[in-house]
């Protein structure tokens, strides 16, 4: 137990510098366009009301997460964090879970590379301080896999899925994960009527009333929402190049956390992941790891190599009859525990001798190595990398209620002038600024009558922009400038065309 002490305490205190971490970035990021978008018609009266078809925006709409975020709004008031309350609790839930299952898992140092790889991952950070609903699912998600891991009787009913179909309304990406865990219960109760141990009467109820309550549940909620995402062809989003060279590489692709990196590293990663796991695979089978002290760690191996096995059949077959295009980027997110979990878990099922023993642990420390130095690489308290354009929008705005507050109301009110994608933020920010001298929030193309505009540094630069804007602040996380119209700074509408 000694032994394990040094281990463990790391691991613990990597997971408390990490909940610090996000729930910094929670308080001090700037609103991205999807959560303002989600944030702008709450708080709505009444729970569960606001998901109607005349208030579905499409599949950003993250049921779950939705209403737990109406329900922090009308009780905390409309603040940035309020609206990300229910993603950082996720995401802390995912942390902490991180630990107890790796230390369930795995012995010795391996319980501080298992957490190390399991967490620091900035892209998925990311998702754990902005009101998104993979947070959440993922922290539903590590719920269930805990408890579909740590499951010794196969008799005992499947109340794991209640916590995958949960994680499947906070985001409907993990909607496989349910299907999956649900697809393993199947066979699960397949073996065991082959075995002659089927359960019968109340035990054959107990098993299956989880599953009927999370499938009859799960389509009376998500059933109407995604026929309306259907009629508004929401199902465009994703790749096309195949499960792992589409999906799987794109989710390497954010981790590593930079734009224009050559398409053939993330690949690289991707196939080299799965040639990993076949490699681990094979050794388990050849090496018998299901028999004698390896048994506990070589079942969890197996059931999540079954896992993300059954979620690739799943997707590939889904592509193959209906056309959805293959999971990518944050859509995968749910499987980054799975392939963890599983590359540990064939590490510690490798023989107990010394070459074994050296070569597992070279591989987990080069691993850990090469996570850790990504995350440190990566890692700040100013932008997230999907939505690195919306770095400075609260400070942006804050500039213009300065310069504009206290205002004479009988003046002609201002208009700003933004990209499409920035609309969503700024007019959340004329809302919870208590901006009600902006007249309009408009795109690029409005310029010329507007007196803001933000606008990329060499957008602004150009003679056309500078003769009648000059930049007031800059922002160096993402390239965008705020300018204003030239003059004397209160005469802000009515300019002629460019």
């Amino acid at each position: 137990m000694s032994a394990d002490r040094l281990p463990r305490l790391t691991a613990k205190v990597l997971i408390a510098g990490l909940i610090v971490y996000v729930a910094w970035r929670a308080l001090s990021l700037s609103m991205t366009c999807d959560e303002a978008w989600t944030a702008e018609a709450l708080p709505y009266p009444g729970f569960f009301s606001f998901i109607t078809p005349s208030f579905f925006a499409g599949l950003n709409v993250h049921l779950l997460n939705s209403w737990l975020i109406n329900l922090c709004l009308t009780v905390f008031g409309e603040h940035d964090w309020a609206v990300r309350l229910p993603a950082l609790a996720g995401g802390i839930c995912y942390l902490c879970l991180a630990y107890r299952l790796s230390a369930r898992l795995f012995d010795g140092w391996a319980v501080t590379a298992a957490t190390a790889l399991l967490t620091a991952n900035p892209y998925l950070l990311d998702f754990f301080s902005v009101g998104r609903g993979y947070a959440l699912g993922l922290g539903l998600t590590m719920l269930g896999l805990s408890r579909l891991l740590a499951a010794r009787d196969a008799r005992r009913p499947p109340w794991h899925l209640v916590f995958f179909a949960l994680a499947a309304l906070a985001n409907l990406s993990f909607l496989y994960a349910y299907l999956t865990a649900l697809a393993l219960a199947v066979i699960r109760f397949a073996w065991q009527a082959r075995q002659g141990s089927r359960p019968r009467g109340r035990a054959l109820a107990a098993a299956c009333l989880p599953v009927l309550a999370t499938l009859v549940g799960l389509s009376v909620i998500y059933g109407p929402t995604m026929r309306i995402a259907a009629k508004h062809n929401e199902y465009w989003w994703g790749s096309a190049d195949g499960f792992v060279g589409g999906g799987l590489t794109s989710l390497f692709a954010v981790t590593l956390y930079r734009t224009g990196i050559d398409p053939a590293l993330p690949r690289l990663l991707a196939w080299m992941a799965m040639g990993l796991l076949t490699g681990l695979a094979l050794a388990a089978v050849a090496t018998r790891a299901w028999t004698g002290p390896r048994r506990p760690i070589a079942t969890a191996f197996f059931t999540l190599l079954a896992f993300y096995g059954i979620v690739w059949a799943g997707v590939t077959v889904e592509h193959a009859l209906f056309g959805t295009p293959y999971l990518m980027e944050r859509g995968m997110l749910f499987l980054w525990p799975v392939l963890v979990l599983a590359v540990c878990g064939g590490i510690g099922c490798l023989p107990p001798g010394r070459a074994w023993r050296w070569a597992g642990g070279g591989l987990l420390v080069g691993l850990c190595l090469i996570a850790c130095g990504n995350f440190a690489r990566a890692a700040n308290l100013a932008y997230t990398f999907t939505w690195r354009n919306d770095a400075c929008s609260r400070p942006f705005m804050r500039r213009i209620a300065r310069e504009n507050y206290p205002r004479n109301f009988t003046r002609e009110k201002i208009g700003i002038a933004v990209s499409h994608m920035a609309i969503h933020t700024l007019d959340y920010y004329v809302r919870h600024l208590r901006m009600a001298y902006v007249d309009t929030v408009r795109g690029l193309e409005y310029l010329p009558k507007a007196a803001y505009g933000i606008m990329p540094a060499d957008l602004a630069a150009t003679p056309k922009v500078a003769d009648r804007f000059e930049v007031i602040m800059t922002c160096p996380a993402s390239g965008l400038v705020l300018t204003r119209r030239r003059g004397d700074g209160k005469k802000h509408a009515g300019g002629k065309p460019f």
